[in-house]
This record gives C-alpha cells, sequence and structure tokens, in this order.
C-alpha cells in the first residue's frame, strides 16, 4: 500500500547500511529527514509520528525526501527498525487524546468527533491498531465498564495498584500493561481520574507527600532516640509509618519496605556520612583515625 506520507517515486530503501553509498545531494536529503524526524518524536510529539503527523508538520523537503529515498514515510521507518503499529509511547498518547475528549463531551467520540475536536485523527487510531474498528472495541469496552464502576475503590487503592505493577515491570507501565495487570481494571483510573495523565500527576503528589512525612517521622523519632531508628522501633512509636510504607511499597514485605525507604529519601546515604564525619573528628567516642 502507498504510504501517506510519501511523495513520489522510489530510489530504493536507503537504510541505515546503505548511507555510505549515497551521494552528495541523498545524504544531505538523509539528513534534513533524520534531524526533522528527532525533532518531531522527542520535542513535537514525544512519540514516533503518525504518517499524517509527519506529512503535516515536517517539511516538505522532508516529506519530499522520504518519498525520494525510501518509497515513503513507511519506508523509512523500516529502514531504521521502527513501526507505529503497536508503538506503546504513541498507543499511550491515543488513549490519552480519547478519553480526555470522552471527559468533555461526557460520552465515547465518534470518529468524526476525533477528526474535528481530538489531538488526533482516525487515521492516527487506524495505524497504530491495525484499523480503527480495532481500537473502537478496545475503547467501547472501557467505557462499558467505566459506567459500572463499585464505587468502593479508592483513590489510595489505586495508587498502591500501580505502585505494584511499576515494582514488577521496574518502570512506570504502559496504558495497555495496566489494562492487562491492573487487579483493580483501568476503568478505574479513568472513572476516577479522567485520564491517565491525571492519575499520574496525582500518584507522584501522594507519593511525595507520603515520603516527605515519612521522613519527618523519621527525623522526629532519630532526634528523640538519638540513634538512627530501626524498623521495629518506627512502627512502635509513629504508628502511621506502617501505613505509609505499604501505600508507598505495597509488593515489600514491612523490613525490605523500611530499607526502601530510607535509600528513596537519601537517609542512608547521609547518616552514613554524618557517622563518618563524627567518627573523624572523635565524635562517636572511638579514637580518631591515625
Amino acid at each position: 500500500a502507498a504510504d501517506a506520507a510519501g511523495g513520489g517515486g522510489g530510489g530504493g530503501n536507503a537504510g541505515e547500511a546503505d548511507a555510505g553509498r549515497l551521494g552528495a545531494g541523498d545524504l544531505r536529503r538523509k539528513s534534513v529527514i533524520d534531524d526533522e524526524f528527532a525533532y518531531l518524536r522527542d520535542k513535537e510529539c514525544g512519540h514516533v509520528p503518525t504518517s499524517r503527523q509527519f506529512r503535516i508538520l515536517a517539511s516538505r523537503d522532508a516529506v519530499d525526501a522520504a518519498g525520494r529515498l525510501y518509497g515513503g514515510y513507511a519506508g523509512y521507518l523500516e529502514s531504521r527498525g521502527l513501526k507505529l503499529r503497536g508503538d506503546p509511547g504513541l498507543t499511550d498518547r491515543l488513549y490519552e487524546a480519547y478519553f480526555a475528549l470522552y471527559l468533555r463531551k461526557r460520552a465515547p467520540p465518534s470518529g468524526a468527533d476525533l477528526d474535528l475536536e481530538g489531538e488526533y485523527a482516525v487515521e492516527d487510531y487506524a495505524e497504530c491498531f491495525g484499523g480503527y474498528d480495532r481500537f473502537q472495541a478496545a475503547a467501547d469496552e472501557i467505557a462499558g465498564r467505566m459506567s459500572r464502576l463499585n464505587t468502593g475503590v479508592t483513590k489510595d487503592a489505586l495508587f498502591r495498584d500501580y505502585r505494584r505493577m511499576r515494582a514488577g515491570l521496574g518502570r512506570a507501565p504502559h496504558f495497555d500493561e495496566v489494562r492487562r495487570q491492573s487487579s483493580l481494571g483501568i476503568e478505574y483510573y479513568l472513572g476516577l481520574f479522567g485520564t491517565m495523565t491525571e492519575f499520574t500527576s496525582a500518584e507522584e503528589y501522594d507519593r511525595t507527600t507520603t515520603l516527605h512525612n515519612l521522613e519527618s517521622d523519621y527525623r522526629r523519632l532519630a532526634g528523640l532516640l538519638g540513634v538512627a531508628p530501626s524498623a521495629s522501633r518506627m512502627a512502635e512509636h509513629e504508628p502511621s509509618s506502617k501505613g505509609r510504607l505499604r501505600s508507598l511499597y505495597p509488593s515489600l514485605d514491612g523490613a525490605e519496605a523500611y530499607e526502601r525507604f530510607l535509600e528513596d529519601a537519601g537517609i542512608a546515604d547521609a547518616d552514613a556520612d554524618a557517622d563518618g564525619a563524627r567518627a573523624e573528628q572523635g565524635l562517636d567516642g572511638s579514637p580518631p583515625p591515625t
């Protein structure tokens, strides 16, 4: 199929490995495409641009060069080992834009709504999902579940659910990963927060606040005891710390959660540095080093 971003006859597939065989003129054209693609991906779009975005946002020179050197934008992506279908960054943004419009309209947006009012057009959804109908089926399923939410699910429960997934993956989960792995359901994230961007902002604020409160508890207790408190001492003297640790580190037990808190708050390193400084000055009861 002809690529929507293509601009004329192809000169073969000029991939990265072929760059050394290009003439000076084609090397300049390739440089134009590479520079504009990098800007669109990293600055303008935040993901690999769709064909429509490349066609609209790239310069005429870049679009024409993609057609001349690669037979179109799809050929350029293929030369770099990239593909739009299933790209997680793009998928996240498409869902985000759809449900942001859903929130504004208070109803599932139609394809015409997306083309007229959405950040992305039907063409973009079709390219990423292998057909707009596939996306619509997934979105309709989520929207249907959003109409039947259990009001007993709290924001704190979602924070713990999300943190459990993030700990397991070693990074923030993508939208489809939350769909598949959440023990509560993506519909609760959207039902309570509107979009995943709103949720992650709230989760980060809650995490920062909880970590700050835990650190304040730790510093206060350390001042009272005169020593760095252990996990059991914290649990005994600061009962609220147990709930805060469970909220921040739901996949870890008490001792492991406490150690992770010390690392995240930078307390372990800071206390070690302070102990070392005290030892050097002979203030900890040990003879100063010779």
